[in-house]
């Protein structure tokens, strides 16, 4: 969680601070007429083993890694998320594959919308997706069955939906990789997974 004189970070900001290769944005915030400054948790996130927003006898719908790095998808309260051993998660959603079988059936389900995603593959392998929208001529976005299907097609085990819409950033290398849906480019974010070098 990132928070700075009552407002979020940029991705770029993120990870330059933590010295990592790259990274993408991870849970939701509140968001009151699209201009939330992204620092006020809606939905649960865990940090370093700390519940930093939610209740913890609450189950929620956890995208979560462990000190491995494996990414571990499921319902949980805290004491089961770090039994689990989840040190860091977020709440968010759907869960598009879990444990290699498809979750999603509706080819509108969701649908259509800038996309941000995370996925794992069998042998650990980490699948990041971010899926461009709201720009007629350019790209208008995608249904979570699409998205599905591109995790499959990479082999993903285990994939989950993120905060999309116009929070989908992905940085990698030094630059916004990704053509973020909002003039302003980078949003301010309360939380991202990154990758550490």
């Amino acid at each position: 969680m990132e928070d700075k004189s009552g407002r979020g970070s940029k991705l770029s900001e993120i990870v330059k601070k933590h010295n990592a290769v790259g990274g993408i944005n991870a849970g939701g915030f509140a968001d009151p007429n699209g201009v939330g400054s992204g620092n006020i948790l809606v939905d649960t996130v865990i940090m370093n083993k700390k519940l930093l927003y939610g209740n913890k006898s609450t189950r929620y719908s956890l995208i979560g890694l462990n000190s491995e790095g494996k990414l571990i998808l499921g319902k949980y309260n805290f004491q089961e998320a770090l039994n689990a051993g989840i040190e860091d998660a977020v709440e968010f959603g759907p869960f598009i594959i879990v444990n290699g079988n498809k979750q999603i059936k509706n080819s509108n389900s969701g649908g259509i919308h800038p996309r941000m995603a995370i996925g794992q593959k069998k042998d650990g392998t980490m699948i990041f997706v971010s899926i461009d929208g709201r720009q007629p001529g350019y790209s208008i976005g995608t249904s979570l069955l699409e998205l599905q299907n591109i995790f499959e097609r990479y082999g993903a085990y285990n994939a989950a939906n993120l905060d999309g819409g116009s929070s989908a950033t992905m940085y990698y290398n030094g630059k916004v990789v990704n053509k973020t849906s909002t003039p302003m480019g980078e949003r301010y974010l309360p939380n991202a997974f990154i990758i550490e070098k």
